[in-house]
């Protein structure tokens, strides 16, 4: 499977985990997972800004989760540092763009 598709499938995932999962700290491993996942896919660019806009815009409470989590992971620490300023409509545009 090439990049491409794998950067596919999990965008798709992503928007999978925003509906089946609650707003709820307990769903910050599912969402930590997705994360850890995504970063493995060798697209360039990642789109990873548009992703943390999302789970910010979406999941305020998981967010809140995983910076917590943060203190003792490098990797969330830097994703959830990340300037995640952009416009939610910018990022869900650009991530439907990816998957269509």
């Amino acid at each position: 499977m090439g990049e491409n598709q794998k950067l596919k499938m999990s965008i798709k995932n992503l928007y999978n985990l925003l509906e089946e999962y609650p707003d709820e700290s307990t769903s910050a491993c599912e969402f930590l997972n997705f994360l850890r996942s995504f970063l493995r896919i060798s697209a360039n660019p990642l789109p990873i800004k548009e992703v943390m806009t999302l789970i910010k815009e979406n999941k305020p409470t998981v967010l809140f989760t995983l910076k917590k989590m943060s203190n003792t992971n490098m990797m969330v620490r830097i994703l959830t540092g990340l300037s995640t300023d952009m416009d939610i409509r910018v990022a869900e545009y650009r991530l439907r763009k990816i998957i269509k």
